[in-house]
């Protein structure tokens, strides 16, 4: 037994030492005697973004003698400076180290002092402390002092989000020892921008209602550069109309918040910024430089500042296609369907029956060719209402039917008569017709057919008066 106890006895102290050992090495990874501290620090900010940049401004100066150790804290110069600047009449005035480490954390002073620093770092073109930039969503900077500092994030080139001020701190703790690294989760919002239309099937003069809704980020307080506009870019067969409505929620936006011109809405921060989403509803009308069979492309863009005490700007965009159609008839000769005709015109209806005033007239032209562009799907009634010289007038209503036939909203459909193959024309839903000629051939006045019949006749009335002749003979001759 005593054996025993005195291997459990070796074998606690075992562990013992070896979890100080582990405790001691752990220890001395994260902290740093105040002593021996210098240059090496490290920052991590785990970003909102790849790419997302951060510029790192000293606050506090943390101060070690190691002839009496002791510990004092002091502004930095560009803190100093900023405090320096301020008028007798602002509540920072003068403001102590000591004051500022006895704000709670995220209050209203803490919040508008770093904002008031933030301004005047821009605005006089105050080098950063540090600089660094988000890789894999994390920024690290490596060799900083002692001290606090003030974090602005300073925009992005692959995404922009809208950062929130940060501080992170190298201090001592009561024991002299200071933390090596400090993790910063970033405060950050990204704006977003959805573009949607009402119907993507258009014809010429129809109105089209379009609605933006974006998504207002939070600034952070004193920010000097708080840019916040929506602008629209149409195609060409798109003119804007008017803006039917600005709203938040149900909630209409006062017109003094934002300044439209044509398509473009330019909003006040100030006033927006209690609201999370805008959406906007605007109309316009399709004219007849629209895209047969091809995409009209419509961007929603929103600009916004990605550098609130900067002067950049981020776009982000948003697109809605919509799709216009057409009709083409081909008219060629029943017997020989290589014959194109001209000048046939047929009088066109929407519907599928002829009743009403007709909305258009088209002509086929010398390749037997009549078109007609920027249409809705829906049905089509034609009516030939004038034929070509030498053909029978066909008066016989047709309909032709425009679908939305695959998912890019283009119809590809070939003609539905196989005796005459045109090129299929993307859009356009094609048919062909054929018309007959008609038999006008008459007899002429003076034609050979004329003359022969006067010869007979002349020839028949000879003879008849030849055999009264030969009779009244033959019958004086029977008297005598």
């Amino acid at each position: 037994m005593k054996k025993f106890s005195f291997k459990m006895k070796s074998l606690l102290f075992v562990a013992l030492v070896m979890f100080f050992a582990l405790q001691t090495s752990v220890s001395a990874a994260d902290t740093v005697p105040i002593g021996s501290a210098g240059n090496d620090f490290t920052l991590t900010i785990n970003a909102a973004n790849v790419d997302d940049t951060f510029a790192v401004y000293k606050l506090i100066n943390v101060n070690y003698s190691s002839a009496n150790n002791n510990v004092t804290y002091s502004w930095s110069t560009a803190a100093s400076n900023y405090i320096a600047s301020l008028p007798s009449s602002s509540p920072y005035s003068g403001l102590s180290v000591a004051t500022f480490q006895n704000w709670a954390n995220d209050s209203s002073d803490i919040k508008s002092f770093l904002g008031g620093f933030a301004v005047y770092v821009k605005s006089a073109s105050v080098s950063p402390s540090y600089t660094g930039a988000a890789s894999s969503s994390i920024c690290t900077i490596n060799g900083m002092s002692m001290g606090q500092y003030m974090i602005l994030g300073t925009g992005s080139s692959t995404g922009a989000y809208v950062y929130q001020i940060m501080t992170a701190s190298f201090k001592p703790n009561a024991e002299y020892n200071v933390n090596t690294t400090a993790v910063v989760n970033a405060k950050a919002s990204i704006p977003t921008i959805e573009k949607e239309v009402d119907d993507p099937q258009v014809a010429i003069d129809d109105t089209v209602t379009y609605t933006v809704t974006v998504t207002v980020p939070t600034y952070p307080a004193d920010a000097t550069n708080t840019t916040f506009k929506v602008w629209d870019t149409l195609p060409a067969g798109v003119t804007f109309a008017s803006t039917s409505s600005v709203k938040s929620g149900s909630t209409t936006i006062a017109t003094n918040a934002y300044t439209a011109t044509g398509a473009e809405w330019v909003f006040d921060y100030d006033k927006i910024k209690a609201y999370s989403t805008i959406t906007i509803v605007y109309t316009a009308t399709v004219n007849d430089s629209i895209l047969i069979g091809e995409p009209n492309t419509n961007i929603a863009t929103l600009t916004y500042s990605n550098d609130p005490y900067g002067d950049g700007t981020y776009d982000i965009d948003d697109t809605e296609d919509i799709y216009s159609y057409g009709l083409q008839v081909f008219k060629v000769d029943s017997v020989n369907h290589n014959t194109k005709i001209g000048a046939v015109s047929f009088a066109v209806y929407k519907g599928t029956s002829a009743t009403g005033t007709p909305f258009k007239t088209i002509t086929t032209n010398d390749e037997g060719v009549a078109s007609l562009a920027g249409l809705d799907v829906g049905n089509y009634t034609l009516v030939e209402t004038k034929t070509a010289t030498g053909y029978v007038l066909d008066d016989t209503p047709f309909t032709i039917t425009i679908t939305d036939e695959d998912i890019d909203g283009i119809a590809d459909t070939p003609p539905t008569s196989a005796i005459y193959s045109p090129s299929e024309t993307p859009g356009f839903v094609q048919t062909t017709i054929t018309n007959t000629k008609g038999n006008y051939n008459l007899p002429q006045t003076g034609g050979i057919g004329t003359w022969v019949f006067t010869i007979i006749g002349l020839l028949v009335m000879v003879i008849a008066a030849a055999i009264m002749v030969m009779s009244a003979k033959k019958k004086r001759q029977t008297n005598n």
